[in-house]
């Protein structure tokens, strides 16, 4: 019993058609594909000969106390996205 896949597998006209669905769906794909995500730098934390952790402040905490309770720590090889931190028009760092 032949199933329904069998006869298109000796078939010229199909395999020339599997062949060229293939080449436009790769050269031209379905224009739902492309994603439209904003690139954004990705920075690495490293200090050389440096702790393994380093620390980051809560923006209240750090204006009022420095740098002595910091929020948490971030291993070394961490990636985050850099910002300038910006409070009362005025630059943290």
């Amino acid at each position: 019993m032949r199933n329904t896949y069998s006869r298109c597998v000796g078939s010229w006209k199909c395999l020339t058609l599997m062949f060229f669905w293939t080449i436009f769906s790769v050269v031209l794909p379905p224009s739902g594909t492309n994603a439209d995500v904003p690139a954004a730098p990705v920075l690495t934390l490293y200090q050389f000969n440096g702790p393994l952790e380093i620390p980051y402040y809560n923006i209240d905490t750090f204006r009022k106390n420095g740098t002595s309770s910091p929020a948490g720590y971030l291993t070394q090889g961490s990636s985050v996205i850099p910002c300038v931190v910006v409070k009362d028009n005025q630059p943290l760092t």
